[in-house]
């Protein structure tokens, strides 16, 4: 965990916050896209088990377990890309929220309306993060359900499937954590433009 420095003013943690936060959102977007393709592969697959049904029975089972295995191996490639997201996501949002927190019980500071409008934006960013944290959470425990529940095909896919639905714990953990945390941070800080007022 990145610690700030204690010596850091105001303006030196809004532009902390300024740059963390779309640093954040970009990596945000990323796993959602990541869960997203994963999803679209997860549905190609289906169709080419589907495709299977009319086949004879060897066929039919050479047929399955190829499909099982390739998606095993596309399974296993979203868990690695999500497993190097999930630390940089949270160390982003460790630092850029303490900034955030530390600015703002220094804002009663400055007089000047540039500040406020700083705060203001600062709470947009959050609100706005928020949703996109509720969004990706409703789709990500949605998506881990149905991995959960899928059938145990192949060796290779049952450990895929079971590291799949790990990380997807995981990263829905880290989601949890920062939409609370985002929320309060953002409640924190409207009230203290109104006690300014």
């Amino acid at each position: 965990v990145s610690e700030l420095k204690p010596e850091l003013g105001f303006l030196d943690l809004m532009e902390i916050v300024q740059d963390g936060f779309p640093a954040m959102n970009e990596v945000v977007e990323r796993m959602g896209n990541t869960v997203e393709t994963l999803g679209q592969q997860v549905t190609l697959r289906t169709a080419e088990v589907n495709q299977g049904h009319s086949m004879d029975q060897s066929s039919k089972i050479r047929h399955w377990k190829r499909v099982s295995n390739a998606l095993a191996n596309e399974l296993q490639d979203f868990c690695a890309k999500t497993e190097s997201d999930i630390p940089l996501l949270g160390k982003l949002f460790r630092q850029s929220s303490s900034a955030l927190a530390r600015g703002a019980s220094m804002w009663r500071e400055f007089g000047a309306d540039q500040q406020k409008e700083r705060v203001e934006g600062m709470i947009t960013q959050m609100r706005g993060i928020g949703e996109r944290l509720a969004l990706v959470r409703t789709n990500i425990q949605a998506f881990r359900d149905i991995i959960k529940l899928s059938p145990s095909m192949t060796t290779s896919y049952i450990a895929a499937r079971n590291r799949t639905v790990a990380v997807l714990d995981k990263l829905d953990g880290e989601y949890k954590s920062m939409a609370q945390h985002t929320a309060e941070l953002g409640d924190g800080l409207e009230h203290l433009l109104k006690d300014t007022k």
